[in-house]
């Protein structure tokens, strides 16, 4: 094979990996990379002896990490059986999310031989906007393509304004990932071409998959601001910031005030939900409410679950299958199972993740990563035990190439 058929080709098995879309009952495209590598080991010719470098080169970067989640496997398995509720839906998921950190980890390795492993996570997400694109305004590839989603049965409750990605991952989960990606693009934008249209495409649809997003714009354009004024480069910071709230607030002005000129009823079903109705409800009301924030406000005032913030409850989720105390806000889960003790260890895993672990990834980038992740455990559970995020982490904080470290993206020594 050629080498750009090599990298076309790993590109497609990262995209596999990152979305997991489902293939068959039981089998989706990130177990059938699993399945892969565990086939490409038994038949390679020398490939153990090569797993072993990778294991080492894997314990050297993720250091004592494997110790804290290991701890708090067995934490999350005692405390339901302390209490007898038995419920192991979240043991399961440290487990899965252990091997899927290793899986990806040993299919970077690999990949990153022929590709950018970042730069190509972004590219999957831009070519992932156009199959969104395509699935909302063409019936056809819509229908042929359905069963490689996820929460197929929740899709068309939300009109399809939601639901329409090649993924594993639908709602919340999904504009999870973009956020990330879009946090990472806007304080690495100088390494693409392209530059306003990738902007342009991660942003809108990291919204029209869940408005909370809008955190990670504002995360970071904040974190390039303040690199950029650190490193003397006031000009620079003040122009990208202007450019940046001129489109923004224009595109929003244009939108808002000619919505009823929009023909099409998809489109303007889109506008009208995402910008019409928060707007108004700020204009007219004088304060910003949507459903959903009043169904947020309504879980933080939950006294239920509030009684087992101390101690914990050991469970996750209720016998019916939904989210246990019906809270799904990030911080009221971890409490509600955990207690205080434990939820300071869960975020001291988050914290050692990303700060304490041997990776090249950027200061400031770490940082807005953490900000970004106590930010969304507001709004749902957002943790380093969720397989929607690792293959992201893994890939920005120990598959960074060091090229990457320059000048640009860290303060400059004086």
């Amino acid at each position: 094979l050629t080498e750009a058929k090599i990298r076309f080709f790993y590109s497609i098995l990262t995209f596999f990996l990152v979305f997991a879309f489902p293939l068959l009952p039981g089998l989706s495209s990130a177990k059938l990379i699993m399945v892969g590598l565990c086939l490409y080991l038994a038949l390679k010719r020398n490939s153990w002896q090569k797993l072993n470098k990778i294991n080492i080169k894997f314990k050297k970067s993720i250091r004592s990490y494997l110790s804290v989640h290991y701890f708090l496997f067995f934490w999350t398995f005692f405390l339901t059986v302390y209490y007898r509720e038995f419920d192991f839906s979240l043991t399961s998921m440290w487990l899965s999310s252990l091997i899927l950190y290793y899986v990806s980890f040993v299919f970077y390795t690999k990949a990153s031989n022929y590709i950018d492993i970042p730069k190509t996570i972004v590219y999957c997400f831009i070519f992932q906007c156009l199959l969104i694109l395509l699935s909302m305004f063409c019936d056809t590839f819509y229908n042929i393509s359905s069963i490689f989603r996820g929460d197929v049965d929740k899709i068309e409750v939300y009109g399809r304004l939601r639901g329409t990605a090649i993924c594993g991952y639908q709602f919340f989960g999904l504009a999870t990932m973009y956020s990330f990606v879009l946090l990472y693009y806007i304080l690495h934008i100088k390494l693409f071409k392209r530059k306003i249209i990738y902007f342009i495409f991660l942003t809108v649809f990291a919204l029209l998959n869940g408005r909370f997003s809008i955190v990670a714009l504002i995360i970071g354009i904040t974190f390039y601001f303040i690199r950029e004024i650190l490193n003397g480069k006031l000009r620079t910071a003040i122009s990208f910031i202007v450019i940046m709230i001129v489109f923004i607030i224009s595109l929003i002005a244009l939108l808002y005030y000619y919505v009823d000129m929009i023909s099409d009823p998809f489109l303007y079903k889109v506008v009208y939900n995402y910008l019409v109705q928060p707007l108004d409800s700020i204009f007219i009301d004088g304060e910003f409410r949507t459903p959903s924030t009043d169904y947020l406000q309504d879980m933080y005032e939950s006294k239920y679950i509030q009684q087992f913030f101390i101690w914990g409850s050991g469970r996750f989720m209720n016998e019916a299958g939904g989210y246990f105390g019906s809270v799904d806000a990030g911080y009221l889960r971890i409490l509600g199972y955990y207690g205080i003790i434990g939820f300071i260890f869960v975020f001291f895993s988050l914290f050692y993740l990303i700060f304490l672990t041997r990776n090249n990834l950027d200061i400031f980038t770490k940082i807005a990563f953490f900000c970004l992740f106590l930010a969304f455990n507001y709004k749902g559970d957002v943790q380093v035990y969720h397989n929607n995020i690792i293959p992201l982490m893994v890939a920005f904080l120990f598959f960074n190439k060091a090229t990457d470290r320059d000048k640009s993206l860290e303060i400059v020594d004086e």
